[in-house]
């Protein structure tokens, strides 16, 4: 798969729908800090939440693993990547 220019716009746009779903992931993540912050603990609901905020926003932003050279895989456990970095992981 071709990388992207760097100067190419990599998320084209955002329909409200996209937005709304980011609202949503944000006020879930406003909202497991606010409780971490005040009970200093948390839900095991927002683990999951946090899960599916974080693929939220990947899924939006097309944020990709970087590769893992060793084991020519994605590095899911590391920092992931603009979708144009030479590190991004490209075959999922």
């Amino acid at each position: 798969m071709p990388r992207k220019k760097q100067t190419e716009k990599l998320v084209t746009s955002l329909n409200r729908d996209d937005l709304l779903e980011l609202l949503k992931a944000f006020n879930e993540l406003k909202g497991i800090r606010e409780r971490a912050s005040e009970m200093h603990d948390l839900y095991l609901s927002d683990v999951d939440k946090l899960y599916s905020i974080e693929r939220t926003i990947s899924e939006k932003f097309r944020f990709k693993p970087q590769m893992c050279k060793e084991h020519n895989r994605a590095s899911y456990y590391g920092d992931y990547v603009l979708i144009d970095d030479k590190k991004a992981y490209l075959n999922d």
